[in-house]
Order: structure tokens, then C-alpha cells, then sequence
């Protein structure tokens, strides 16, 4: 049985699938009926344990006048010997039997396979008829997500870049589906590990992305900024502004860059520090 679809909604220990369950019944119904015999069989040599020790008990309580010989002790004495250890072999053997009752019971416990979190269902890939083996199994059954009101967005920041950026600056990203609605995020983790495609170095940062709203998807691309520090009540000029140089102007002597205003009909060259 296959018992959920896609974007089902799941909760932690809910059956997503049962597996034939007839061969894991079949032993674990053995495995049964073995731990009923062995408790029976300890169960007698218990028995046959008092027995011996009432016997001892009545040989070394004889009434006065009657007479034992030595063999009757010695013979009384080994069948308790051999009764405790016989009851000693059929409580180690009742163990062995519920230890493999246990196992049967596991496995017949798995074959119904279980959501092991709260969330909802990616991508389904088990049908019904299939046959599941761990050495052959290639994909997963099921595709699970905890929780998409969070997600996490996996940025890919320059090397050059990566040494400025630091858990906590604010971040604002658009997705394809939605380019003119820009979103927002924190940064939660900048990891270590380098990942290098066609030459290039770059480092992961994840960003907390607050997804109540529904508006996002598992693998959808972003593009993002990442605010790696603020200035309050600064002017500002326009990178066009920077590009600008007029014909006749001379450049600044020192390669410094400059802006040019207007002022009284004319173009006055501003430096900049």
C-alpha cells in the first residue's frame, strides 16, 4: 500500500506505506511459538529442580533408626546438580528465543515504513507491486519537508567577497517566479567548505527565510543582497554621476574620481573623497 500523495500533509510516526508483511508474520509467529515451548521447557526443569530438592530434603530428614547409604546421597545430590543446570540450559534458550522474537517483531514492525518528522510530502516515489531492498534501492521511497513556513536559502558568495560577510547582516532576494517582489532574510551560517566549478571558489551562506506566506518553493533560484554595513544621513551619488565627464572638462590631477554640478548655467567639477 502506498498511503499518501503529494503535498500530503504528515505528522511524525503516520504510516506513508505498507510493505507485504506476510513472510515477517510468518517468522515473527514462529518466533512466537518458539518462546512459548522454551518458557514450557524452562518451566519443567524448574519443576524437576524442586523435585530433586524434595528429595534431598527427605533423605537428609529420615526418621530415626532408618539408615541411607552414601550411593542414595551421592545419586540425590547429582540430580539436583543435573536438574539445576538442565533449568539453567532452558532459561538461557528461552532468552535466545525472545531475543529472536524481538528481531521478528522488528521486522515485522518495518514493513509499514513511517514519516519520521512533522511535515509534508515532497515527491513520492514507492508504488504499489514495487519490490524494496536496501542493496537495490536507488531512490528514496519519499521526499519529506519539515517544515516550509522556514526555509533556508543557500547563497554562493565570491571568495573575494565571503571574508565581509558574518551571521546576522540582513539580506533582501528576489525569485524568478516573483522578480518584482523583493523578500528578506537574515544570515544564519557562513560555512568553511569551498565549492570550486570551472575555476571558481566560492562559499556557501544560508540565509533564514520567513515562508508563512506560501510565496516559496524547495529549489527555486534566488538572486540576493547581502547588507554588510549601514550609514545613516550619508550623501550618496549615482554611479551614472561617476561616469559622467564632459567635453573640455580636464580629468583630476591626482586620478581621484569627481562629479560635476550645475551651477549658474554652468558645470562645476566637485572632487571626491
Amino acid at each position: 500500500e502506498v498511503l499518501v500523495d503529494y503535498n500530503d500533509i504528515v505528522t511524525r510516526a503516520q504510516p506513508l506505506a505498507h510493505l507485504d508483511p506476510t513472510d515477517y508474520d510468518g517468522q515473527r509467529r514462529r518466533a512466537l511459538a518458539a518462546v512459548e515451548a522454551q518458557a514450557a521447557a524452562r518451566d519443567v526443569a524448574a519443576t524437576a529442580v524442586l523435585d530433586t530438592q524434595a528429595a534431598m530434603v527427605r533423605i537428609k530428614r529420615l526418621p530415626a533408626g532408618e539408615m541411607v547409604s552414601d550411593r542414595d546421597v551421592e545419586l540425590a545430590t547429582t540430580a539436583l546438580a543435573r536438574a539445576r543446570a538442565n533449568l539453567a540450559l532452558a532459561e538461557a534458550q528461552l532468552k535466545a528465543s525472545q531475543a529472536d522474537l524481538a528481531a521478528a517483531e522488528s521486522n515485522y514492525a518495518k514493513t509499514s515504513i513511517v514519516s519520521p518528522i512533522d511535515g509534508v510530502v515532497l515527491d513520492v516515489s514507492a508504488q504499489v507491486g514495487q519490490t524494496v531492498s536496501a542493496a537495490t534501492l536507488a531512490t528514496s521511497l519519499f521526499i519529506l519537508a519539515s517544515d516550509l513556513r522556514r526555509l533556508d536559502l543557500e547563497l554562493d558568495i565570491d571568495e573575494a567577497d565571503i571574508p565581509r560577510v558574518k551571521a546576522g547582516d540582513q539580506a533582501s532576494f528576489t525569485v524568478e517566479s516573483a522578480p518584482d517582489r523583493l523578500l528578506t532574510g537574515a544570515v544564519r551560517q557562513v560555512r568553511s567548505a569551498p565549492t570550486i566549478l570551472d575555476g571558481v571558489t566560492s562559499y556557501k551562506a544560508i540565509i533564514e527565510v520567513d515562508n508563512t506566506a506560501g510565496a516559496l518553493r524547495p529549489g527555486m533560484t534566488a538572486t540576493a543582497d547581502i547588507q554588510i554595513d549601514k550609514a545613516s544621513n550619508a550623501l550618496t551619488v549615482s554611479n551614472t554621476a561617476l561616469r559622467f565627464s564632459p567635453k573640455g572638462m580636464p580629468p583630476r590631477q591626482d586620478g581621484g574620481q569627481q562629479i560635476y554640478i550645475l551651477h549658474d548655467g554652468s558645470l562645476q567639477s566637485v572632487p571626491l573623497t
